[in-house]
């Protein structure tokens, strides 16, 4: 049997603030020393923006909303330039949860599509296209 797993994810607000809590401790690497002999591996996932009810607003229409993922994506990701889907952010947290990373805690695995242009990797602020309002 398989040794238990734990996974967290560490969440950006609007500012960029990272939310703490549970996750920096991995991100320290506290927790793989202190729950590796007892409980098996600890991970965390820093991702990137994902497209989700979370993000979106509710009342705003389809085609208004990929408007806006398509001006915002170039402006804030500098990667792949575009928010991650539901299932990219999913499939990370499985991944980690594998074999295939057996020897790997108390780390954090980003998935954010490349550097972050305005959060906490690349500083600053989110940056909003031009014609939306701003975020908070």
């Amino acid at each position: 049997m398989a040794a238990p797993f734990a996974v967290s994810a560490r969440m950006c607000g609007p500012s960029g603030d990272v939310a703490m809590g549970v996750p920096s401790l991995a991100d320290t690497g506290l927790l793989g020393p202190l729950w590796g002999p007892v409980t098996g591996r600890t991970q965390s996932i820093a991702p990137g923006t994902t497209d989700t009810a979370l993000v979106r607003p509710q009342a705003l229409p389809d085609a208004l909303w990929q408007g806006f993922e398509r001006a915002w994506g170039p402006l804030n990701v500098s990667g792949l330039q575009r928010m991650a889907t539901p299932e990219e952010t999913a499939r990370a947290v499985v991944s980690l949860a594998t074999g295939e990373f057996g020897y790997m805690t108390g780390s954090t695995g980003l998935a954010g599509g490349g550097p972050f242009g305005g959060g906490p990797f690349g500083g600053g602020s989110m940056r909003m296209p031009p014609g939306f309002p701003a975020a908070g």
